[in-house]
């Protein structure tokens, strides 16, 4: 079974990596508690808004950022029924607004056509965690 951990952002991704535990990773990169965030029914246009705002913070260039989303969608897109898709979210406004868009794209789909979706029991900040320190979390799940 494919395992697919999706974290908040790039420090987690970077302590989970060195877990040991098995799977892909995936960060979702975006603050969507800042700025436009238009119905993401299409995704080529909720990407160039949330990418245009990105870019007049300076935080990312309007083309970087959407070769970002798209890659991240079409990650997410190829998590099928056999696999576990695994949520690591920190209990932040920034995260949880991650976790209903995740969900919300999940909802969309087939009930047959849906990954396995467990969440890590996290009521801490995950980027600062050492990498041993996720491997209970998994097994919490």
């Amino acid at each position: 079974m494919l395992t697919l951990h999706l974290t908040n952002g790039d420090h987690a991704a970077t302590a989970l990596a060195r877990s040991g535990l098995p799977g892909d990773i995936l960060s979702w990169r975006d603050l969507l508690h800042d700025g436009p965030v238009p119905s993401d029914g299409d995704l080529a246009a909720f990407r160039k808004v949330r990418g245009e705002f990105l870019a007049s913070r300076g935080w990312q260039s309007q083309s970087a950022a959407i070769a970002d989303f798209t890659e991240r969608d079409t990650r997410l897109d190829s998590v099928g029924p056999s696999a576990e898709l695994v949520l690591w979210v920190e209990p932040d406004l920034c995260d949880q607004l991650q976790l209903i868009q995740v969900h919300a794209r999940l909802a969309r789909r087939a009930p047959g056509e849906r990954p396995k979706v467990t969440i890590c029991p996290a009521d801490c900040f995950l980027g600062p965690l050492k990498p041993e320190k996720f491997v209970p979390l998994y097994e919490a799940r």
